[in-house]
């Protein structure tokens, strides 16, 4: 963590392998509306920004009609994660988002058809037991829809920094990649002072000292 304290230049992000730096991405993933935010933490990750990138689906809509669509897309998902990275996982995703209309909600059909793609090897009863109502990766919905409860938040997308609530308006392709380096920029002297005062040393979990700062809300009130 002592790297955390070298000088550099104005601006420059310290590339240290410890989770100092945590975003968390509530969205829904059928609705347009985080799309973009979604393809910028994309170039993150593939620029090898020293960001933890945490995506959490809000399913809630999933309901009804739409059940067979949300548990669709989050059994692709999961199953792309598990068994390929999350990496891949991401751009499963973004896949699915190219083939779809900039203002219109994700479909069934678009899902289907990036998953067979992306997986060819795939037999078509393998692809209805990944896909299926009975599917192994119909998992973590449940979880989603909980954290979302105990964030206290109405309504999504939102994001969270080291659990601090990010400002919905700035939540967009224009002002995100901004948004995110400044935020690291404003939490960067904070993490420094804790180590200069010997508070955080390589022998401890950064998140679980970070979730643990007065400034982290553990709920939401809108």
């Amino acid at each position: 963590v002592m790297d955390l304290l070298r000088p550099t230049f104005p601006g420059m992000m310290r590339s240290v392998r410890k989770n100092f730096f945590n975003l968390v991405l509530v969205f829904d993933p059928v609705k347009p509306d985080a799309r973009d935010i979604i393809r910028m933490s994309e170039t993150f990750v593939s620029n090898m920004a020293p960001v933890r990138f945490g995506l959490v689906f809000d399913t809630r809509a999933g309901t009804g009609d739409l059940n067979n669509l949300y548990r669709t897309i989050n059994c692709a998902f999961n199953y792309m994660q598990q068994k390929k990275s999350s990496r891949e996982a991401l751009s499963f995703l973004l896949d699915i988002y190219a083939v779809t209309e900039k203002t219109e909600d994700v479909s069934l059909d678009s899902v289907q058809k990036v998953f067979k793609k992306t997986n060819t090897k795939l037999s078509k009863d393998d692809v209805d037991d990944a896909l299926g109502e009975d599917s192994d990766y119909d998992y973590g919905r449940q979880l989603s829809e909980e954290f979302i409860e105990r964030l206290g938040v109405k309504k999504t997308p939102q994001a969270l920094m080291n659990g601090v609530l990010l400002a919905e308006k700035s939540l967009k392709s224009d002002d995100f990649e901004e948004l995110i380096l400044t935020e690291i920029m404003q939490q960067t002297p904070t993490l420094q002072k804790a180590i200069y005062r010997g508070e955080l040393s390589d022998g401890e979990n950064v998140v679980d000292y970070l979730m643990q700062q007065p400034h982290v809300m553990l709920r939401f009130v809108d």
